[in-house]
């Protein structure tokens, strides 16, 4: 096999371990999986493929690429945590593999190929792309869009063109307007700072047929829930999951404008401690087309997001990609050409080194102080590998063995991935109240809730849960004698005059303050 096929097969190799581990084992338990999950399979059970709800009640937050490809899952594997993630994972692959061939054309192959491992040993990128939410098809439909416009302004080939146009529109499908905005504003200052915005090159991108084509992908499903909702679903999403989240901070998710590059540097572990490096690296080689898109774009993604009031770790993932073709270029000034700024470098890998280092001593703390998760806190132990592989990195580092050092580095990720994945977080799994509390429970009887419940419990009972005030908690009782209230125990205060009630389970949700509670009536 060639250099270049083994390379391929490699990171198609690894891509596939790393977006696919356990991806079944683990609990639909996080928020924002559970709705999206839950929702498809009532689009799915009902055969609607128009309006999106959850617990049979509107749901406005996402558009529903993310929810059919879900429906597809469910019918081709059963209702379940694998279904409900394949795609998502496969889009992961999908990525990973796009932007290393994207390299591999652009640069050479020891820059593709070190883009793509950048990628596979990012533990956020694979968290990500283990998420059963409209991120990942986000985030492949953005790379598509953007690399094929690259492809087609520099090779003058239309058909890649086509391909950006209907990519754009399935981004829109994914999540928005943002899914045009981001890479729209990266394509337009590319081209400006290039000196191609010129009237031929418009009038050879005929963007008002790629409007036509975005128009024609996204807007039938707008059009459709408009009707359907009477403008409702639309004034929702538009102005409250878009408008507000950008203009103010929602569910306390705000910050100060450099959480934002903290959440990319972190995210890009564990190849992130040399970004600012990349940066400096890919500025002064900017006449290097390939480098200078990647640089805007991955620029516009996380200036953006630095400016928006609502931040979160996940709303940057889409600078992945073109943070890895940055790094991967630097990385090989490093390993082909021995190129290091001594003082630099180490600083980064001491910044790294630290990093590896509190990773056992952090999670054994941090679940030291929490009371639901202390008697695990020996998972922490379960990461020493990736501390002793960090300290082989800076071994190697230090003794200016830098390609070793380069893959060891990767390494410690790739491991610290799979562990976490396979071990550390399927330990503590099972401890979540809506697993431990249904093992316990008749789910053939009545369920309802008061002011608000884990949503995880819609994804495992499978059917409707009674929304109560708190008028109609007692008459639920009646009506359901042996049914079980689901709520959260702050609230339960709220129901002290309702006589017999009584708290059958407790249980704090995991990593939140949250206390889920499950209430009968004796």
């Amino acid at each position: 096999m060639s250099k270049k096929q083994i390379n391929f097969f490699t990171l198609l190799i690894l891509s596939l371990i790393i977006m696919f581990i356990n991806i079944g084992g683990l609990s639909i338990y996080a928020l924002d999986e559970a709705k999206n999950a839950v929702a498809a399979r009532e689009m799915w059970e009902s055969g609607n493929w128009i309006v999106p709800t959850f617990n049979y009640e509107l749901r406005f937050d996402k558009p529903p690429l993310h929810y059919f490809f879900m429906m597809l899952a469910y019918e081709l594997f059963g209702y379940g945590e694998f279904a409900a993630r394949f795609f998502a994972s496969l889009a992961g692959v999908s990525t990973i593999i796009m932007t290393y061939l994207f390299a591999r054309k652009y640069f050479d192959e020891s820059v593709a190929y070190y883009t793509g491992f950048v990628l596979v040993c990012s533990l956020h990128l694979a968290l990500q792309f283990h998420m059963a939410v409209p991120d990942p098809f986000l985030i492949f439909f953005l790379t598509a869009a953007s690399l094929s416009f690259y492809t087609g302004i520099t090779d003058k080939k239309r058909r890649w063109i086509i391909i950006c146009y209907l990519a754009l529109g399935l981004a829109v499908l994914s999540k928005g307007p943002v899914g045009i905005a981001l890479p729209g504003l990266s394509f337009l200052l590319y081209l400006l700072w290039t000196k191609q915005f010129t009237w031929s090159n418009i009038k050879w991108l005929q963007p008002w047929t790629g409007l036509l084509i975005v128009l024609l992908v996204a807007g039938p499903w707008y059009i459709a829930v408009y009707q359907a909702t009477d403008g409702l679903w639309i004034e929702e999403f538009f102005f409250k999951h878009n408008v507000s989240r950008f203009s103010a901070p929602m569910e306390g998710h705000g910050g100060l404008f450099l959480i934002t590059w903290a959440f990319v540097l972190g995210g890009m572990l564990p190849y992130g401690v040399f970004i600012p490096q990349a940066f400096i690296i890919a500025w002064k080689g900017r006449n290097n087309h390939a480098l200078l898109f990647s640089l805007i774009s991955a620029a516009v993604i996380i200036l953006f997001f630095s400016i928006s009031s609502t931040k979160l770790p996940n709303y940057t993932v889409p600078s992945y990609p073109f943070l890895a073709i940055l790094l991967g270029y630097f990385i090989n000034k490093i390993t082909a050409f021995n190129w290091v700024k001594r003082t630099s470098y180490l600083i980064s890998l001491s910044v790294f080194l630290l990093i590896c280092l509190a990773f056992p001593i952090g999670i054994y703390l941090a679940f030291t102080e929490d009371d639901s998760l202390r008697d695990l806190a020996y998972v922490g132990w379960y990461m020493i590998p990736v501390s002793i592989l960090g300290l082989v990195t800076f071994y190697l580092g230090f003794k200016k063995r830098y390609e070793a050092a380069i893959r060891y580095q990767g390494a410690t990720f790739f491991v610290a991935s799979i562990i976490f994945f396979q071990l550390a977080f399927a330990t503590v799994d099972p401890k979540n109240p809506v697993t431990e509390s249904l093992q316990t429970l008749d789910v053939s009887r009545g369920f309802g809730y008061y002011r608000s419940y884990n949503s995880a419990y819609s994804f495992y009972l499978s059917k409707p849960i009674q929304v109560l005030n708190k008028e109609e908690v007692a008459s639920f009782f009646l009506e359901n004698p042996d049914g079980y209230l689901l709520t959260r125990n702050k609230y339960f205060k709220d129901l002290a005059e309702i006589p017999g009630l009584k708290i059958i389970y407790a249980g704090k949700d995991l990593f939140e303050s949250n206390i889920s509670i499950v209430v009968i009536k004796e």
